[in-house]
């Protein structure tokens, strides 16, 4: 399975029986990119000019629309079973506005902010919250969120 998303935006997943360029699975996706584009592959950014001649069958291709030099952050809703899992627990309005707070056993409290584009994804800064309590860089972040 090949997931392809466009950061922020939508996703399509392709089951794919052969190996296609990583520019044609963005064709059948339906996502037109530009030049400008930043194009990752797994964890590994790709020259948006050598797309047509990487082969790929299955992980996930990021579009970002602009040039970052790191994955787009994750949705909320994957950060929330993420912290879950890690033994935080949701305080129910304790969180003002957007903000929404977590709490452990230790006491640890984590507050996270949705993005102010893209309402399901955090925004950058609750990512780098997150990378410095799980001790992850944003790739290792954004990947085992994925996994969840």
């Amino acid at each position: 399975m090949l997931k392809v998303r466009i950061f922020p935006g939508k996703s399509k997943e392709l089951d794919l029986i052969k190996e296609i360029s990583v520019l044609e699975a963005i064709n059948i996706a339906g996502i037109e990119i530009k030049e400008s584009y930043s194009v990752i592959l797994n964890d590994k950014k790709l020259n948006i000019k050598n797309i047509g001649n990487i082969k790929t069958k299955d992980g996930q291709i990021i579009i970002t629309r602009e040039i970052l030099s790191c994955v787009p952050t994750p949705k909320l809703s994957k950060v929330k079973i993420f912290l879950k899992q890690k033994g935080y627990e949701l305080i129910p309005r304790a969180g003002k506005g957007d903000h929404i707070k977590f709490k452990n056993q230790n006491g640890s409290t984590i507050i996270i902010n949705r993005d102010n584009c893209d309402k399901k994804t955090i925004c950058l800064g609750s990512a780098n919250k997150l990378v410095k309590e799980f001790n992850l860089s944003l790739t290792e972040l954004y990947k085992e969120i994925m996994k969840v």
